[in-house]
């Protein structure tokens, strides 16, 4: 740098300084940056809003591929999720949560696309006033919101990026990006240990999923009829170990770490194995569901698509008929005769929280099992007749729970598993490992039977 001498300084045409005294620059430090070599905000979810107005947000029209993105009215789902990445030289890009896609430009509009290093998929994001202005690497064109819509535009609209968390809690079905084929419980649907595989679109009480976060996007995932959790059998690391419905346990081999891939969806980890959640050769319908080795293949991503379906209309109505009433144990017990299900809760009166669920059979019609309140009384570990009945826990004169019915002296030979039927003479069935479960709970449990 010249040195240029005693130089006055100057302020808006007028001698400045102390006592308006020239000053001699003795030394200047100068910090050269490369324009956009950094971004202003860390990897990770966002809300994207014009800083004026926090109501609308930006999000895809649909989960398809070149549709136009939209300002919509902010409604906190995952629709309106982006996951900002930092592509290096001062660039990032936006991929939908909910579509898998990317945010590009095309044809001079905001729309969704494969991913892609084009300079059509890359934005420059700047601060700005508070707020952060978003430019498309192309031709500089920065997004706007224009009368309600999103646009490309010379001046762009102040932004406001707020930080979320990856994925909502929620009710979902997923579609396997390589066959576009659905993850499906199979066999009865509600039994321990039905099996996972992918299947045409169908039947909600099969194809839905209600995740809760547990923390750094580790999810459980149960299945919103039976409330059994998505297991890989016996927490193996094998690659290929199958993929199954299991009793809710808490434990590792029934927590998934979400995470958003590139090619398209969701990738689910297994905390215990460290295998990835995958659909089977090419994901067609009937195809079974394992946990393999993460292979980054399309086969290991989910598009999660937000699902109406409530879940099991007996959980809240077994809730709800014991909410209000007291047991000398900490355990209540509730059977509905309309849904063929009972739920088991520990607590106390009015602070009551379910701890089991699963499906039964009852009495006929000629030998209905009881409505009521009562508490058990009484255990017998079995019973004989045609078949070996085991653990009787009796509740209402010979009325009891116990399991299903299996060949002499076995627990293992079913003779009669029948389940969701009227076909008792008043007593309540269920799976052998359900049975046991009521039988350790301790006597003068409170009883609720209702229709």
């Amino acid at each position: 740098m010249q040195n240029v001498g005693w130089q006055p300084w100057t302020l808006n045409g007028g001698v400045a300084g102390l006592a308006g005294r020239g000053l001699r620059i003795e030394a200047l430090q100068v910090k050269i940056v490369e324009r956009g070599s950094d971004v202003p905000l860390a990897e990770g979810t966002y809300f994207i809003s014009p800083a004026k107005n926090a109501a609308r947000a930006l999000k895809p029209a649909s989960s398809a591929k070149g549709v136009r993105s939209v300002a919509a009215t902010f409604a906190d789902n995952l629709y309106e999720r982006y996951y900002l990445r930092d592509e290096g030289n001062g660039m990032v890009s936006l991929q939908s949560v909910f579509s898998g896609l990317f945010l590009a430009k095309k044809n001079g509009a905001i729309v969704q696309l494969p991913d892609s290093s084009r300079a059509t998929h890359r934005w420059q994001l700047s601060s700005w006033k508070g707020g952060y202005v978003l430019q498309n690497a192309r031709d500089d064109k920065a997004v706007a919101f224009v009368g309600g819509k999103a646009a490309l535009r010379a001046k762009g609209t102040r932004l406001v990026f707020t930080g979320t968390q990856l994925l909502p809690n929620g009710n979902y079905r997923l579609r396997n990006l390589q066959g576009n084929s659905w993850l499906n419980i199979g066999g009865m649907s509600y039994k321990l240990g039905d099996n996972a595989e992918v299947a045409a679109l169908g039947d909600m009480r099969r194809q839905v999923f209600i995740f809760t976060n547990k923390g750094a996007d580790n999810f459980e995932i149960k299945n919103a009829y039976s409330y059994q959790a998505l297991d890989v059998m016996n927490g193996s690391s094998a690659s290929g170990t199958n993929v199954r419905q299991w009793e809710f346990n808490n434990s590792a081999a029934q927590t998934w770490k979400a995470a958003l891939s590139r090619k398209g969806g969701f990738t689910f980890t297994n905390k215990a194995s460290g295998t990835v959640l995958t659909a089977g050769g090419s994901a067609r319908a009937g195809n079974n569901v394992s946990a393999n080795t993460a292979a980054d293949a399309r086969n290991q991503c989910w598009l999660l698509a937000p699902s109406g379906y409530a879940g099991n209309p007996a959980i809240p109505r077994a809730a709800a008929m014991i909410r209000d009433l007291s047991s000398k144990t900490n355990y209540a017990i509730a059977y509905d005769l309309t849904n063929h299900w009972l739920c088991v809760f520990q607590g106390s009166r009015g602070n009551w929280t379910m701890i089991k669920t699963w499906i039964i059979s009852h009495g006929k019609a000629s030998n209905p099992s009881p409505r009521g309140t009562f508490e058990t009384r009484r255990r017998t570990p079995r019973s004989y007749g045609g078949s070996t009945i085991w653990y009787y826990t009796h509740f209402r004169g010979d009325n009891a729970f116990h399991s299903i019915k299996f060949k002499r002296d076995s627990m293992t030979a079913v003779n009669d598993g029948r389940l969701g039927k009227e076909i008792s003479y008043g007593c309540v069935r269920m799976e052998l490992p359900n049975a046991k479960f009521i039988y350790d709970l301790p006597l003068g449990t409170l009883v609720r039977g209702y229709k």
